[in-house]
């Protein structure tokens, strides 16, 4: 079992209400992700939800993601969400960190961590 943990940034473009960030599995190992965490910026009053899309047991499935908000944070809405999970994905395949927006107007920007272990 080896520790792992990354971070993906996704930007979302003016007409953009949705984005991915992926990062590979190591091709010899599975990952297990025990932890996910992730906050986001939009334009207020956007909303703004978090998703994880992997493989396991050669099936792809999206994970939706809570989404809390706490507010206007200067002329931006600030979303987060965090908790324990129990992900798998397996050997060689992508993550997704998938981020959605209510309305595709001014850039907005989040990012999401996640920490598990290799096996």
């Amino acid at each position: 079992m080896v520790p792992f943990q990354t971070h993906v940034e996704v930007t979302l473009v003016v007409g953009t209400e949705g984005q991915n960030g992926s990062f590979q599995v190591p091709k010899d190992k599975r990952l297990v992700i025990e932890y996910i965490s992730g906050e986001g910026f939009v334009p207020a009053p956007q909303k703004m939800i978090f998703g994880l899309i992997c493989t396991a047991s050669g099936k792809q499935v999206r994970h939706y993601l809570g989404s809390n908000t706490v507010g206007n944070f200067g002329s931006q809405s600030y979303f987060w969400n965090s908790g324990m999970v129990k992900f798998y994905a397996d050997p060689g395949t992508m993550v997704t960190l998938r981020v959605d927006r209510d309305h595709p107007e001014k850039e907005a920007i989040a990012r999401m961590s996640l920490s598990g272990y290799l096996e």
